[in-house]
């Protein structure tokens, strides 16, 4: 989810959802009596003849109710309309926006927006790490972004002779022996999964090549920027090809944390659980340290599942585990789906007795 636009005076954030699991984080954000804006459409009147017509505009809801929706992967709002078009007379009318990732909407929260719910807007949609460097012929910038978002590491201008000094050269592959060392020693330091390096001319593939050569089994992307320094590193984060290839260090972790359930299902199934009714019991506990679940469970077309799935998120963020989303599609899904579609890793051993439901016991 990314936050575009922050306006403390009138209490409201514009946003872009993302991916599938930014719309339980949305879910999570809105409140009762929150006032959400977006584009939508609507049937409204346009003749004396009383026919309608499905018209698109900009409306203002009063939250009354948020849910999603089975089989269509979007999250509902219902409310009551404040503000729009004064031509078709909807004020007070009651009306539903539905969202889906790549969508845009702005939230103002009456009370103020807490500090919690802002960082919980400002998450990224992906847990690994990354090293992202943009570079330019002046400056450079180094930066971590991880789920907690993005923190400059260094930062710094570039002096190199002039374009007809003989040493310039020497002192341009000095320079970026350096930085590239720098790299190399902030990806082992952080344990990043990817490094991504940007800027406006060829010194980004230059740097790339004495990168590659240094490290290996690290992806290392590449990828242009109007500049280099921290601007061109918030710049390369709003790239949809890093984005994309971000989000797919969080593939490789569902995959890690498959693994070592398959294990533990052999060695030890007190550590393991799997479908929603296991996961969710072992969640209230707060056992539960690592989750991988299908996106699709978020909008199952049964309302037991969904409710289950939303306790488990809750608890999930009540007692800070850590929580993959993938798509039904992927490769990992497919695994996953004979398992009730989610399986956790647990912090703490939870026999099978201690997981029965007070009906059950």
């Amino acid at each position: 989810m990314q936050v575009e636009q922050l306006d403390k005076k009138s209490r409201k954030i514009r946003l872009r959802l993302e991916s599938e699991e930014d719309l339980w984080i949305l879910r999570t954000l809105l409140r009762k009596g929150d006032l959400v804006t977006s584009k939508t459409t609507r049937d409204v009147k346009v003749s004396e003849t009383g026919e309608a017509e499905r018209r698109p505009m900009v409306l203002t809801v009063k939250v009354r109710g948020v849910e999603f929706q089975p089989f269509s992967g979007s999250l509902r709002v219902k409310g009551i309309i404040v503000e729009g078009p004064e031509r078709y007379g909807l004020k007070g009318s009651w009306h539903s926006l539905n969202f889906k990732p790549g969508m845009k909407l702005e939230i103002e929260k009456p009370e103020g927006w807490s500090k919690r719910d802002l960082e919980r807007a400002s998450r990224k949609t992906f847990r690994g790490k990354a090293i992202v460097i943009a570079v330019d012929y002046d400056e450079y910038a180094i930066g971590l972004v991880s789920v907690q978002g993005l923190k400059i590491l260094e930062e710094s201008e570039i002096y190199l002779p002039g374009k007809d000094d003989p040493s310039r050269e020497q002192a341009l592959e000095k320079e970026l022996a350096s930085l590239a060392g720098r790299i190399v020693d902030y990806t082992s330091r952080y344990n990043a999964d990817t490094m991504v390096l940007v800027g406006p001319g060829f010194l980004k593939e230059m740097l790339a090549d004495r990168v590659r050569g240094m490290i290996l089994g690290k992806k290392v992307l590449v990828d242009d920027t109007s500049m280099g320094g921290v601007k061109g590193v918030e710049e390369a984060l709003k790239r949809d090809k890093i984005t994309e290839a971000l989000r797919e260090v969080e593939a490789v972790r569902a995959e890690g944390v498959l693994e070592e359930f398959n294990k533990l299902l052999v060695k030890d199934q007190d550590l393991i659980a799997y479908t929603p009714v296991d996961v969710a019991r072992v969640s209230s506990l707060g056992a539960v340290g690592k989750i991988v679940m299908v996106d699709e469970l978020l909008y199952s077309p049964d309302e037991n599942t969904r409710l289950l799935v939303e306790e488990i998120l809750e608890n999930a963020e009540r007692y800070r585990a850590d929580v993959i989303i993938v798509p039904t599609k992927s490769p990992v899904a497919r695994r996953l789906l004979p398992l009730g579609g989610i399986i956790a890793i647990l912090r703490y051993r939870v026999p099978g007795d201690a997981r029965l439901s007070s009906d059950e016991g």
